[in-house]
């Protein structure tokens, strides 16, 4: 994301820079573009999050991901058929296929975020002028807060929580195994 109008070459003369009318306009007009695909950037995720509830279906999928390990240990599994058997494994491999898509999403959105504040962050500004810095401040202080999406009441999406949301599962499935072993 680097933007050839924000970076120059080292040959060019600070004081000829700043005074130069078209390449401050040019730094003004990349600044507000940037500053809008920001926010272009959070209208898309936030319109996706509203359209497909992704609030509430995300936690139906972590639910249903977590339900399996729930269900090995209160039934037995001996008795039942296997095609239920079976069914209840494509649903919780589904789940869980889904749930990680759902992470993905989050930290899809998270990585553009980023890259779009460290193109920011890594321009050389000392040759602007005055309005220009200001508006690269502003831009940089509201840039400045982390990105994140949210399922449930304060779950964020990236895969630091994918990470534990995996142990979980794993801790119950295994719980789940060994207390079945036990019982049998």
């Amino acid at each position: 994301m680097d933007n050839e109008y924000l970076n120059t070459n080292e040959d060019k003369i600070l004081v000829d820079l700043i005074h130069n009318e078209s390449f401050q306009l040019h730094i003004n007009q990349e600044l507000i573009s940037i500053h809008r695909r920001y926010i272009q950037l959070t209208r898309t995720f936030n319109l996706m999050m509203d359209k497909i509830k992704l609030q509430i279906i995300g936690v139906l999928f972590q639910s249903l991901a977590v339900m399996y390990p729930v269900y090995i240990l209160l039934c037995d599994t001996s008795s039942n058929t296997l095609s239920f058997v079976s069914s209840v494994i494509s649903v919780y491999i589904l789940a869980l296929i889904l749930s990680l898509i759902v992470y993905d999403i989050g930290e899809l959105y998270k990585t553009k975020c980023n890259e779009i504040y460290h193109s920011l962050t890594n321009t050389t500004w000392y040759n602007w002028n005055i309005s220009n810095r200001k508006l690269y401040l502003i831009i940089q202080a509201s840039l400045q807060q982390p990105a994140h999406l949210r399922i449930g009441i304060n779950h964020e999406l990236d895969r630091s929580h994918l990470l534990k949301f995996l142990r979980l599962i794993y801790t119950l499935s295994t719980a789940a195994y060994h207390l079945t072993r036990k019982r049998n």
